[in-house]
């Protein structure tokens, strides 16, 4: 059973950071930084990820580039298979501020996974 309201209460403090962020009271990598931590932070209490992130997706920043869109998808949502499909973020989950991403970086991880995969064939 997770804990619904550990990802509420770190979604709420997203929310304070996207509008000091667009208030330009804070720089888009503090944004990113303190988003990150709302992310991680809901693992301290068998928390959802997702709903700490929700108002920074639904407001539409890539967690990526933080840039605003409305094209916003899930990284985990791609062709690669089990358990490729999941591995595909690893390198980005600690520094990205969340994992829905604009078409650009979407691309941009996959691509860079699967160039990943193939080297370790090869070696």
């Amino acid at each position: 059973m997770s804990c619904h309201d550990i990802g509420r209460g770190m979604n709420a403090v997203s929310q304070t950071v996207l509008d000091l962020y667009e208030e330009k009271q804070i720089s888009k990598e503090s944004a990113m930084r303190l988003i990150l931590a709302c992310r991680k932070g809901v693992h301290w209490c068998d928390g959802n990820e997702n709903e700490a992130m929700e108002e920074v997706v639904e407001r539409g920043y890539c967690g990526m580039c933080f840039e605003k869109t409305m094209e916003l998808t899930n990284v985990y949502e791609n062709d690669l298979r089990y358990p490729n499909c999941y591995k595909v973020f690893d390198d980005y989950d600690n520094t990205a501020a969340h994992y829905w991403l604009c078409p650009n970086c979407k691309n941009r991880v996959i691509t860079e996974y699967k160039e990943k995969i193939v080297l370790k064939k090869e070696l």
